[in-house]
């Protein structure tokens, strides 16, 4: 029994080391490069595209947060990225 619950104390001390995994734009023809444009493009168009100043209106924050993230999300689909579960990340 201790044998057990020393395996299970490990394993969650592991597993909390893990921590969460990564995803990144992936292109099947563009660079990580061409990427960075290309995300800081939708960036600056779902600013502009969501109005709205978080921080003057707190209860507002999650929701115009959320809003620009869809913008980017379907602005970078349009451009032919999707996303990618990076299996080693670089430290």
């Amino acid at each position: 029994m201790r044998d057990v619950l020393s395996l299970i104390l490990v394993m969650v001390l592991l597993s909390g080391c893990a921590g969460p995994p990564r995803w990144v734009w992936k292109h099947p023809q563009n660079s990580d490069e061409r990427m960075r444009e290309g995300l800081e493009i939708c960036r600056r168009q779902a600013f502009q595209g969501v109005p709205g100043m978080p921080l003057m209106v707190p209860e507002q924050a999650a929701d115009l947060y959320e809003e620009r993230q869809d913008l980017i999300r379907d602005c970078m689909k349009a451009q032919g990225y999707y996303y990618e579960k990076v299996k080693n990340p670089p430290k």
